[in-house]
């Protein structure tokens, strides 16, 4: 072996049990990654979530339903873990299904009355003629 090389091989040889900076950069650096990835995924989720129910409240002022109509249903939504709540404005099927649960499970007759009054200001007593039925209560007696 050559003898330029013995000076300088103590400080280039791994030493067992002792990570040195570097080691300790890296170990950090792994670290914050992870944090970063966790704090992104949480704030996208956030974010998300926001978004959509910005969007449900200023389609809910569009068909002029009241601030407490658009809360009942927006916890409606959230209460059933919809994916999209915008569909219980929009699609009488999902708004039947959910509301309709909702009226299986209780019998609280203000809540009920809210629900009738919310499905007479979207129009879905009263469906397109296109539109296919999907309960027999859509048709006129």
């Amino acid at each position: 072996m050559n003898s330029g090389f013995q000076e300088i091989l103590p400080y280039i040889r791994p030493r067992a049990g002792d990570l040195g900076w570097l080691g300790l950069l890296m170990a950090g650096l792994i670290m914050a990654l992870f944090a970063g990835a966790v704090l992104t995924y949480f704030s996208t989720g956030w974010r998300r979530r926001r978004r959509t129910r910005h969007a449900f409240f200023m389609a809910a002022s569009e068909r002029h339903l009241s601030t407490t109509q658009t809360r009942m249903l927006y916890d409606l939504g959230q209460r059933h873990r919809m994916h999209d709540p915008l569909l219980l404005l929009t699609s009488l099927k999902i708004f039947d299904e959910h509301a309709g649960q909702l009226a299986g499970d209780g019998d609280d007759s203000t809540q009920l009355s809210t629900f009738g009054a919310v499905r007479r200001r979207l129009g879905f007593d009263t469906p397109a003629v296109e539109q296919r039925f999907y309960t027999t209560r859509t048709l006129a007696p």
